[in-house]
């Protein structure tokens, strides 16, 4: 039972790292483009 629970624990810091590097990594992306992405959006 304490094993299932320590890996539910690491599985969702390792989801919530990713995420937070998606993001990061998004966030990136549109201020390198913002141009491109004002211009798409008109």
């Amino acid at each position: 039972m304490q094993e299932t629970a320590r890996r539910a624990i690491r599985q969702y810091l390792e989801l919530e790292d990713h995420r937070a590097s998606v993001l990061s990594s998004a966030s990136r992306v549109m201020s390198a483009h913002a141009d491109a992405l004002a211009r798409l959006g008109e």
